[in-house]
């Protein structure tokens, strides 16, 4: 019922919406955004990778800190890897 991330409040059917309807309405409206935020590419790999971050330095909170650094070291190296792959890549191709 609400423009593409505008609050139904500010559009002016909203004068005509019942008072009993309005905090459902305004609630429905509110969930189905952050569905739509939710869903996004870019907030589920955040949402992953920071959850993965989290249970890598689990051991280093708990004192095993050598365990988390291994266990970051593919989350850390993966840019530096696929960094290296596409200059050697394009040093194939170009040479």
């Amino acid at each position: 019922m609400a423009s593409r991330g505008g609050d139904p409040r500010s559009h002016s059917w909203w004068a005509h919406v019942p008072a009993e309807q309005r905090q459902r309405l305004l609630q429905r409206s509110r969930r189905r955004q952050l569905q739509e935020w939710s869903r996004r590419k870019r907030v589920r790999i955040s949402g992953l990778l920071g959850l993965y971050a989290l249970l890598c330095l689990l051991p280093w909170w708990l004192g095993a800190a050598s365990l988390s650094l291994m266990a970051l070291l593919p989350a850390l190296l993966l840019p530096a890897v696929g960094g290296l792959a596409w200059w050697l890549t394009w040093k194939e191709f170009h040479h």
